[in-house]
């Protein structure tokens, strides 16, 4: 048999041109466990900077020819979440980049759009959940892949794909996601006073990027593309943010008991 990667002629268990196993199946959720274990235990710089070069230029592409079987043409999705959410998270940190005052937030783009979508909600309610939301925004970033991965699923499941593999694809895009972040950290400390409409235009890049990598994983025709991947977006971005005011309202309200008492 050929090898999915490098099409060499295969014999045994491994690939001996480029070192891919003989087989590439599917992916499922237990198979993605599996490779998560491995993922956290294992380390391996194979490949990181190529990987960054491929999701930049031509992420759909690489990112379909991965799931459809070329594995050592990109590292591994949730070493790659890891590396670069840890090296996102370092300079963040270490920068004060999403750190906003309640003046800068009520500046936002998000702010201003949720704050329409859900008026409901008090301005100081609101305050604090960005605050919260800044302060942990590697983690939340990395919650919102199950929610972009099911919408992912729902808006184009005609076209083949399982939801392991909406996770795939979702991993890395939000890993590269964080990566993007990165270069806003210089002009902002250059800058800071204009550090909400930096976030604002990263925010804009983020989706943009995102309705790119649909629209050529799943080689669909362009306006095709493009309208299922902006409701696919803009609904998984409302769920995600209905599911995180819950979890922090839950959260805060249980501090608030703990504390009283």
């Amino acid at each position: 048999m050929d090898c999915l990667n490098c099409k060499n002629e295969v014999e045994g268990s491994y690939c001996s041109n480029c070192g891919q196993k003989a087989t590439a199946m599917r992916y499922t959720l237990n198979g993605i466990l599996r490779q998560t274990f491995y993922s956290v235990t294992e380390i391996d710089d194979k490949g990181i900077v190529h990987t960054m070069k491929k999701l930049s230029l031509e992420p759909g592409k690489s990112i379909r020819n991965y799931i459809d079987g070329k594995r050592m043409q990109l590292y591994p999705p949730v070493k790659y979440l890891f590396f670069v959410g840890a090296i996102g998270t370092f300079l963040v940190l270490r920068y004060h980049f999403m750190s906003l005052t309640t003046e800068e937030n009520q500046q936002g783009l998000l702010y201003v759009l949720f704050a329409n979508v859900f008026p409901f909600l008090s301005a100081e309610f609101l305050n604090r959940f960005f605050l919260y939301a800044e302060e942990f925004t590697t983690v939340v970033n990395i919650l919102t892949i199950p929610v972009f991965s099911l919408f992912t699923f729902i808006y184009f499941r005609k076209y083949e794909i399982n939801f392991a593999e909406t996770l795939i694809l979702n991993t890395y895009i939000t890993g590269h996601q964080l990566l993007l972040l990165i270069p806003f950290i210089i002009p902002n400390e250059l800058f800071p006073a204009h550090k909400s409409t930096f976030i604002d235009i990263y925010g804009i890049i983020t989706m943009v990027y995102n309705i790119w990598v649909l629209i050529t994983f799943f080689r669909i025709p362009f306006l095709q593309g493009l309208y299922r991947s902006f409701f696919a977006i803009i609904m998984a971005y409302l769920a995600q943010f209905i599911i995180n005011i819950g979890i922090f309202y839950i959260v805060s309200q249980a501090i608030s008991m703990f504390t009283f008492k």
